[in-house]
Formats: C-alpha cells, sequence, structure tokens
C-alpha cells in the first residue's frame, strides 16, 4: 500500500514538472534559443553554477548545525530540504516554502513539525543579520541612497530584536513551561498562561 502510494506521489510530482516546463517552452523559438546559445560563455556559467551550489550548500551546513538539538541531519539532508524550500518559495506566496522546507526534514527524520519551525526562524533570522551586515559593509565603500540606509537601520534593528528575543524565549523555555504546567494544572485560564 505504500508503495502504491510512493509510486502516484512520484508521478504527480513528475507530471506537475512535466506540465510546467512544457509551459515554459511552448512560446520558444528553438532555431533563435540555439543560435543565442552559441554566444555565450560557458565558462561563467559553469562558475555560477559551482557559486550557486555552494551557497546552497552554506545554507544547508548551517541549517543543519541549527537542527542538531531536534534531529541529526546530514549536509545532503539540509540542503537538499533548502533547495526544495527555496523552489517552493518560487511558487507559492509569502514564503511558504519555509514550511515546506521544516516539513521535509520533520518527515525524513520523524520528528515533530513543530519541532523543527525554531530552527528555521533562527536560521531566516541569521540571513537577515548577514544581509544587514553586508549593506553596513557596502556603506562604507559606496555612497548609498539615504532611504536605503535608513531601511537597513530599520531591518537591522528589527532582526536584532526578534534575535534577541528568541534567544530568550530559547533560554527562559524551561521556566516558562513549568510556570505554564503549573499554572494550568491548578485550573487558571488567564492571559499570562496562554
Amino acid at each position: 500500500d505504500r508503495s502504491i502510494r510512493g509510486y502516484v506521489e512520484a508521478f504527480i510530482g513528475y507530471a506537475l514538472m512535466a506540465a510546467g516546463f512544457f509551459y515554459i517552452l511552448h512560446d520558444i523559438h528553438f532555431h533563435e534559443l540555439w543560435s543565442q546559445l552559441g554566444h555565450i560563455r560557458w565558462s561563467w556559467v559553469l562558475v555560477a553554477m559551482a557559486i550557486n551550489l555552494a551557497s546552497y550548500i552554506t545554507w544547508g551546513l548551517s541549517w543543519k548545525w541549527l537542527l542538531s538539538p531536534v534531529a541529526e541531519v546530514s549536509v545532503f539532508d539540509s540542503t537538499r530540504a533548502v533547495y526544495a524550500g527555496q523552489f517552493a518559495n518560487e511558487l507559492l506566496p509569502a514564503s511558504l516554502g519555509e514550511l515546506f522546507r521544516a516539513y521535509l526534514v520533520s518527515r525524513w527524520k520523524s520528528v515533530e513539525f513543530v519541532k523543527v519551525i525554531p530552527s528555521v526562524i533562527a536560521n531566516r533570522l541569521l540571513d537577515g543579520i548577514w544581509s544587514v551586515a553586508g549593506v553596513a559593509l557596502a556603506a562604507f565603500f559606496v555612497k548609498l541612497p539615504q532611504n536605503l540606509l535608513v531601511a537597513g537601520a530599520i531591518l537591522g534593528i528589527l532582526l536584532f530584536g526578534g534575535f534577541g528575543s528568541l534567544l530568550y524565549f530559547a533560554y527562559t523555555r524551561e521556566h516558562m513551561m513549568q510556570n505554564w504546567m503549573k499554572h494550568k494544572s491548578s485550573g487558571g485560564k488567564s492571559l499570562r498562561s496562554l
């Protein structure tokens, strides 16, 4: 029964991929495409592909480290999930690919989905911090527009606040859970217990 379900899921996935591929190619004039491909410097394409792959591997490595308290995930699996999540982000609104990659890891490693979510949040916060650091570094060498600097400063404040909140909740989680359980067992239904 499970093997049939696996085949059906794979068939649906490949069918959707083929439909998307044919939709993308339906309006392409292949003789023009072949003539344009002759002018491409393939060495630069390979360099770009290697850099892109390296960025996903480092992203997968950092997420593997963030997942280590919850599940032991290989760099290959974490990179695969990140890549699938980014692909889903291209198709779905509101960065739902982040939830998709959490779902994949929870399914592969038999871990509760909810336990994987904090690592995704921490991973995205760290990405944002690196982005703000990049804008700050660029501001030292290039004169950036004032509105970009203001936006970068606001983003930095929000990110550091979010990261500080995440660290605070991670540090006080046990204490908060004990208080919640004690309050719940006493029958209280205050806003604080929620």
